[in-house]
């Protein structure tokens, strides 16, 4: 093994370590936001970016934020972090919190009209063409442009053509989207944030400012606004003639085809939809590209809808052209799933083939506050395996004050229960990243991405756009990306890894060389093209050459009909040559007949799909990742690699350095048996300069089995809580509302006041109102939450409130006088100790002079008590048994329970392992007489502690950490957990709202059970 991976690999640099989104999300100070900088390197996080965020009230690119981002810079660099940009004033990215759109102009659409009469619309300056057509439905049969004063024929409809500017929208501050078609407006949002934070920081860039983040650019923004009768495309002045200078001829000629089905409509969407994918590359990415390299930062962020092929094109044209401008590629991964491949491959391909190191992924947003250290392995190992190596955690919340709580949670900072514990994950990223940075992934297989395809059938409708995600075409061509998606999953299932090869990329850097299909710095020998209808000229070409000089091509029927949009015979007849199969699995089944894998991994005698491989070469070493897909099942596995070397696993978790063994040798492969966990992985170094060392120990062998059974002592490391947040209000003191949950409350006394709503996040920020005095400020609002008591609870029992310094506090009438005495989870939930609580029924009242920068939230009662599963206080057991602890007094309970208990060993066991069963948490670390052995998921849950245990008596503490889950909700949401946990699960309509509250389970599930070992 090389020296510098021995160094780097147990103990990675900041260079391979998380940069999360750091959301700005409150009035920043820069004491906070230093200290906030120190929490995460001593967890182990590399960097960070700086992310204006819903809920910011310090002004965008202000002097104060410019003070706050200077802080960071001088911070991070002092304990050899990176801080990095983000470009844009919440997302999307181009607009500069519409400044842009001030300075230059909006998002243009191109939009037609169907018109029965003809009005007088030839002086109408917005109007780019008039047509005379012969139309039914969607369809069109004839079309001729008016060039004078033609009239319409009997029989013909009046089709306008307009260029036209969106209304504004509270999302861009009052301003409409920004125009990304045109490059002064891009040019101008380079101005206003990049080039402001290199004069900035300018002595730092590129040492300590690392990067830059660009958020979902697009080029049709769901906040875009147009006549809702009217269908639209993207546009921008002087457009059309840049079409024409490469297409040679003027597409307005045709246009209205691309909105109606006709003869002329494949090609003019397929011209259309080109020529915009190529503007909005040049414009965008290509600029900011540019900017980023000549500055000596890394361009980097992710594009919008990557993982649907209709509404990528829609608002994107294409998307992997824009990763060859990256100096970073790339994507965004939400939701606890792993089932985007096409997303992944869509730009670690052109990471490969570009010879870009770093693969960036924007992931866990919407996860929900329950999301486990597991949850995290498992995303994240899947997304790794597929050719990602850096993550960016979304979100790392500042402040959880008011509306941030529920901006896609979980948050990723001091403010959740599970913090302290964290640099086990960021131990074993940056331990993959060491590995998976390096060389290149071996693929040889490339599959023709088909966005051609979907740009020959995309239309819009000519009678109105609906919901960008509802409109005419967009849906079915989503659903032909997902076969794209499934093929790819197939193929990397059967440990066949492969490429993705963009058109407009082949077009640029592709070739045949030596038989083999080269594109820029990666070579194939194998192509499949999927199902298809056209393809470019120049990829036929390519192919054409591919196939005379040997290369295999594989194409999945029926064969296309069209190039670029237009019938072509040549082409079917070209394909029908090559191997033509039917279906998926006849695809998959003819590249396993060619292509001889780097790596078999066989269960049962067959390729075991639920185990997924990269494979890496770096000169005389390869490196195999090996991640199991599977959460629930382990999988006994027969490897066999087609290189023969010393073998060596690196424990990614533990950071561990071992020697494997192998039980079979040949000069050309060699074979070893593995079982790997569920939702576990392995990562192994194969030195080709070295022998590998052959089997000749016998596996470990159970001897004798102890259950730990009975009742443990039960600690907790935060106090207990009760979430009350249902409350009644009283507004002027105009008598009392019934219960109802505080979000409610809220809306309707803003709806009296004229405020505008707070349950919603289509506002703006808030630093751009919230100074600005409302003329209902001041009125008197009173809110009324009620508890139980089952018996007397004795002190200490505090209440926790977001900006307590707002209110008058009131407990059963007699005002809480308190001084605040520290915070609870956040900086914002402010403590105020209470008397003790008597048994019964009791009331509690918050009384304020109400404004409207104000935010009504929940509050918290915290103390050492028990909490039912009826929400009544109770006496706090000081004993738990093994089973759900929400079921044992701790209903909304965030933090952790440590379980406590003796067990004597009347001689030296030898090999003693701890297993501690089925558990539900964030995370477990045990200590055995002291010594620590962390479990971050459940494939760790038995360990070793041969070197811990004495004989005779010997202590366990198994320390089980909880999340804010259960504190924050969501509670009322019907159906249980949401697969996106986004600010609508906290806030459902009436129709999706239970009053029931739904919390997760905690806990250890199961007996823990001491097991004596021998080599049998």
């Amino acid at each position: 093994m090389e020296k510098d991976i021995m160094e780097e690999f147990p103990n990675p640099g900041n260079e391979y370590r998380s940069t999360p989104f750091w959301a700005w999300d409150d009035h920043l100070h820069k004491e906070e936001l230093t200290w906030q900088i120190e929490q995460m390197h001593q967890v182990g996080i590399g960097g960070f970016f700086m992310h204006s965020r819903e809920g910011l009230e310090t002004p965008y690119l202000g002097q104060e934020w410019d003070e706050c981002v200077l802080a960071c810079v001088a911070e991070a660099k002092k304990l050899g972090m990176g801080a990095w940009l983000y470009d844009e004033d919440r997302w999307p990215s181009g607009s500069c919190g519409g400044k842009v759109q001030q300075a230059v102009g909006a998002l243009k659409g191109l939009t037609l009209e169907v018109v029965e009469d003809f009005p007088a619309l030839r002086n109408d300056s917005k109007v780019l063409a008039l047509y005379g057509a012969r139309i039914e439905g969607d369809d069109i049969f004839s079309l001729r442009r008016f060039e004078g004063s033609e009239e319409l024929e009997k029989g013909e409809t009046l089709l306008v053509v307009r260029l036209e500017e969106s209304a504004p929208s509270p999302w861009f501050n009052d301003n409409p989207p920004p125009d990304n078609l045109d490059e002064r407006s891009v040019g101008k949002f380079l101005e206003l944030t990049h080039e402001h934070y290199y004069k900035l920081c300018k002595d730092d860039f590129s040492k300590v400012v690392k990067g830059s983040f660009t958020d979902e650019p697009s080029l049709c923004d769901r906040h875009a606004s147009f006549d809702p009768h009217r269908g639209w495309i993207p546009w921008t002045t002087g457009l059309g003639k840049w079409m024409e200078q490469r297409l040679g001829y003027d597409i307005l000629d045709t246009i209205p085809y691309l909105y109606f089905n006709g003869d002329k409509s494949s090609r003019t969407r397929h011209d259309y939809w080109h020529m915009i994918a190529l503007r909005y590359e040049a414009c965008y990415s290509r600029q900011i590209g540019q900017w980023c390299r000549s500055h000596g930062i890394a361009y980097t962020g992710h594009f919008l809808q990557e993982d649907k092929l209709g509404l990528c094109a829609r608002v994107n044209g294409s998307i992997m052209p824009h990763y060859t401008h990256q100096g970073i590629c790339g994507i965004d991964m939400l939701c606890e799933r792993t089932d985007e491949y096409m997303t992944v491959k869509q730009c670690s391909s052109v990471a490969s083939q570009y010879g870009i190191k770093e693969v960036l992924t924007e992931t866990y947003a919407a996860t929900g506050w329950g999301f486990t250290f597991e949850g995290q392995k498992w995303v994240g190992d899947w997304q790794y395996v597929l050719g990602v190596n850096h993550r960016c955690q979304h979100l790392m919340l500042y402040s959880l004050r008011g509306c941030r709580k529920r901006d896609y949670p979980p948050c990723f900072n001091y403010n959740t229960s599970w913090w302290s514990q964290y640099g086990m994950v960021e131990d074993y990223f940056a331990r993959l990243a060491v590995i998976l940075r390096r060389g290149k992934a071996m693929r040889d297989i490339l599959v023709i991405h088909p966005m051609s395809t979907v740009w020959s059938h995309l239309g819009c409708s000519p009678y109105g756009n609906p919901v960008r995600r509802n409109e005419r075409d967009v849906k079915k061509l989503d659903a032909y990306g997902y076969l794209l998606n499934d093929l790819i999953k197939e193929l990397c299932s059967l440990h066949l890894d492969c490429d993705l090869g963009d058109e407009t990329i082949l077009e640029r850097v592709g070739s045949v060389e030596d038989g083999r299909f080269v594109v820029n710095q990666c070579r194939y020998s194998i192509v499949v093209v999927p199902q298809v209808d056209t393809l470019f000229g120049t990829t036929l070409a390519l192919l054409r050459r591919f196939k005379d000089k040997g290369g295999t091509i594989i194409i999945q029927s029926p064969l296309p009909t069209m190039v670029e949009g237009r019938e072509d015979p040549s082409i079917g007849v070209f394909f029908s040559s090559c191997v033509v199969v039917a279906n998926r699995k006849q695809l998959c089944s003819e590249v396993e007949k060619v292509k001889r894998r780097e790596v078999s991994l066989r269960e049962m005698g067959s390729e075991c799909k639920s185990i997924l491989c990269q494979v890496r070469e770096d000169g005389g070493n390869r490196y195999l990742f090996l991640v199991n897909n599977d959460r629930d099942h382990s999988h006994s596995l027969e490897l066999e690699t087609s290189f023969v070397g010393s073998l060596t696993n690196l424990d990614a978790t533990s950071g561990a350095i071992k020697l494997v063994t192998v039980d079979t040798v040949t000069s050309s492969a060699m074979c070893w048996h593995e079982t790997i966990g569920p939702c576990d992985s392995r990562l192994y170094q194969i030195n080709l300069a070295e022998k590998p060392t052959l089997q000749t120990r016998s596996p470990l062998a159970l001897q004798e089995e102890l259950s730990l059974i009975g009742e443990w002592e039960g600690k907790l490391d935060y106090p207990n809580a009760l979430t009350l947040d249902t409350c009644s209000w009283s507004l002027e003191d105009a008598g009392f509302s019934p219960m109802e949950e505080v979000w409610r409350a809220q809306r309707e006394v803003r709806d009296l006041l004229g405020m505008r709503a707070l349950n919603t996040d289509e506002i703006a920020q808030r630093y751009k109102w919230i100074g600005v005095a409302h003329p209902n400020d001041g009125r008197k609002l009173q809110l009324k939450f009620t508890f139980s008591a089952k018996e007397t609870i004795p002190s200490p029992v505090s209440l926790a409130v977001e900006d307590a310094q707002l209110f008058e506090i009131f407990l059963d009438g007699t005002r809480v006088d308190a001084p605040v005495s520290g915070y609870y989870l956040d900086k914002s939930f402010k403590v105020l100790p209470l008397p003790p609580i008597r048994k019964g029924e009791h009331t509690i009242v918050l009384e304020t002079k109400y404004l409207n920068s104000m935010e009504l939230e929940a509050i918290y009662l915290i103390g050492s008590f028990a909490v039912g599963e009826d929400r009544k206080v109770s006496l706090l057991k000081p004993r738990f048994t093994v089973g759900d602890w929400t079921r044992q007094g701790l209903f909304h309970y965030p933090g952790s329970l440590t379980y406590s208990k003796s067990f004597t060993l009347e001689k030296d066991s030898g090999r003693l392992l701890l297993d501690i069963g089925s558990f539900l948490g964030t995370c477990v670390v045990v200590f055995v007489n002291g010594t620590r052995y962390p479990i971050p998921w459940k494939a760790r849950k038995c360990i070793d502690i041969t070197d811990s245990y004495r004989q005779g008596e010997n202590q366990l503490d198994i320390q089980v950490f909880g999340s804010p889950r259960n504190l924050l909700g969501p509670f009322h949401l019907k159906g249980g957990e949401p697969e996106n946990c986004n600010c609508s699960c906290f806030m459902p309509g009436q129709e999706d709202s239970t009053s029931e509250y739904h919390v997760e389970p905690y806990g250890l599930l199961s007996p823990v059970r001491l097991l004596r070992m021998s080599c049998g």
